[in-house]
């Protein structure tokens, strides 16, 4: 859900939602999450895919799970498969989107001014996109386009000599 929610978020797994303490995460499973491995699972549902960053920091001698989760880059992610978790939890539903809510939730999106500003930033994404490739494109050929630039520079300059030339004796016109 922080997939398609603004500027993305991040993952802590050692601290209580309730009121932000730290717990106790018992070496083992401090050491069974492995990027490789949460991404692939986040890969079953995501589509299109997306990597995390994990760290495990350690915070008043306590160690931390944090995944960052980024913002999708120019797509929104679908859920592409459906989840179906515990009893009295939320399931994964396949072809929702999912963003978090102000009470921190993942929620999938059923308002159209939240499906509105992950389309809008979408938008504005594929946009800057495509103004970072037209400009990588202006770069890599300015030298190709500035070649154009003098023989065209160098046509208009013969063909106004030979006009030139042409008027002194009897007024012949080149186009």
């Amino acid at each position: 859900s922080d997939l398609n929610t603004r500027d993305g978020g991040r993952i802590i797994i050692g601290v209580k939602n309730s009121d932000h303490s730290l717990t106790d995460i018992p070496e083992d499973m401090v050491s069974s999450f492995d990027p490789t491995k949460v991404n692939s699972q986040l890969e079953n549902y995501a589509d299109p895919p997306i990597a995390c960053e994990l760290r495990k920091p350690r915070l008043d001698g306590r160690m931390l799970i944090v995944i960052d989760v980024p913002e999708f880059s120019t797509l929104p992610i679908l859920c592409k498969r459906t989840y179906d978790a515990q009893e009295n939890k939320e399931k994964l539903w396949e072809g929702a989107f999912y963003i978090r809510n102000n009470k921190c939730e993942t929620v999938r999106i059923n308002r159209l001014e939240d499906m509105r500003d992950v389309l809008n930033r979408a938008v504005a994404k594929s946009g800057e996109a495509l103004v970072r490739q037209i400009d990588d494109l202006f770069t890599r050929y300015s030298s190709v386009i500035g070649q154009v630039n003098i023989a065209k520079e160098r046509e208009e300059s013969f063909k106004k000599r030979i006009q030139d030339e042409l008027a002194d004796i009897g007024g012949l016109e080149i186009k």
